[in-house]
């Protein structure tokens, strides 16, 4: 258990945009009022005190929050070496301790989901060795190895979650969509391609994914404030006849 106060009390990280993180905490705190931030791990990070964890959890997927962009359980609280043999070790014995830790099985389809915390402290942290990537390989091939589990990145049923900091990692586990989102922190990535113009389209592909949307295959689409044309070659791709209208110039792939 976390080294925080009273023995009944158990632990959520809350995620949000940094400047939306207090509205965040309120829209929680109608949830449960008894819920208390703890400690700010970072900007759009809080650890919070709640009496019923799972309570929390399941009334969060119900409500949909507007603010809060990502829950996880804060269940334990590891010491870090910042090498990742033996912090994964240590990350491992400890998510193992778990209740949860019951739910991994054969055939259960499960994620590790390390997210590096920066330090709120004034002077620098002493730096982890290692990548949250590296972390997340080699902790689920342990998980895998010893439970017989399967790991899936992107559709998983259990979550193992775990917010490191330079100094500590705070482990816990639920299931999927008790996290609100299936990505660490609740940031979905897409993978950058050769012939992407702009950040932007990965605004829309998350869009049409968060909303379950599909665009049309033949139409036409107007694109208002287009460039440098992101949603226009994302459009264009789709099928669309795009009418792009911007004063500024949109990318030269485009012109063909």
């Amino acid at each position: 258990m976390l080294a925080y106060g009273v023995s009944d009390t158990e632990y959520v990280i809350i995620t949000a945009q940094p400047e939306f993180l207090q509205p965040a905490v309120i829209e929680m705190q109608s949830l449960c009022r008894e819920l208390t931030v703890a400690e700010e791990l970072a900007p759009g990070i809080a650890l919070c005190a709640v009496p019923r964890l799972r309570e929390l959890l399941r009334q969060a997927m119900e409500k949909t929050p507007i603010f809060v962009r990502h829950l996880a359980p804060a269940q334990a609280i590891v010491e870090l070496s910042g090498a990742i043999e033996e912090d994964c070790a240590r990350l491992a014995l400890s998510l193992a301790a778990l209740p949860e830790f019951a739910w991994l099985g054969p055939g259960q389809y499960f994620a590790v989901q390390a997210r590096l915390v920066p330090s709120q402290a004034q002077q620098p942290a002493r730096p982890l060795a290692y990548t949250s990537g590296q972390l997340n390989q080699k902790l689920a091939k342990v998980i895998s190895e010893e439970t017989g589990a399967i790991e899936s990145i992107r559709k998983p049923q259990i979550v193992l979650s775990l917010a490191l900091t330079a100094e500590r990692g705070f482990v816990g586990i639920s299931l999927a969509e008790e996290n609100l989102s299936s990505w660490p922190g609740g940031e979905r990535h897409f993978a950058r391609l050769p012939e992407q113009i702009s950040r932007s389209e990965m605004k829309l592909l998350e869009a049409l994914e968060v909303f379950h949307l599909t665009l049309p295959s033949d139409g036409e689409a107007l694109d208002l404030g287009a460039a440098p044309g992101g949603w226009t070659r994302l459009l264009l791709q789709a099928g669309l006849h795009v009418v792009a209208v911007d004063p500024a110039a949109l990318a030269p792939a485009l012109s063909g």
